[in-house]
């Protein structure tokens, strides 16, 4: 049967907000007690800046699935790919386990699905074959 899915991701989660926490807290420490080279210091923090801005900004990602189309989008980037034109949909997890999707179009195009849209877990497997697509997953 197929239904509409809908994922929703916001940047300001609880566990971004730690994790941003506990690396500002390791520079602290680290500035403090091993007293290195104030160039390393502003290279660690350079590291932090984007997922502080990240919080700042509190994107929103979506993820849309409908027995007519796949949409997404994450900020100002928006995209969409009509289910009957769609040939393949080729799900990758990579060691860090963050998920990737790319979609093959039946003329070639491939569209590719941010990271932040995707959510966790294999359940988007089962959604998309739902939809009546090929679904082809690889492990990196």
């Amino acid at each position: 049967m197929k239904t509409d899915f809908e994922f929703k991701r916001r940047a300001r989660s609880p566990g971004a907000i730690a994790t941003v926490l506990i690396a500002a807290f390791v520079i602290l420490v680290v500035g403090t007690l091993l007293n290195p080279h104030p160039v390393i210091l502003f290279v660690l923090v350079l590291l932090l800046l984007p997922a502080v801005w990240d919080l700042v900004k509190d994107t929103e990602s979506q993820l849309l699935i409908t027995p007519e189309f796949i949409s997404w989008h994450t900020g100002p980037r928006r995209e969409s790919a009509q289910i009957s034109e769609i040939d393949l949909v080729h799900l990758k997890t990579n060691f860090d386990l963050s998920q990737r999707a790319r979609i093959t179009m039946r003329n070639g195009q491939k569209l590719y699905i941010p990271a932040p849209c995707m959510p966790p877990g294999r359940q988007i497997d089962s959604i998309l074959e739902n939809q009546g697509l090929d679904v082809k997953r690889t492990i990196l």
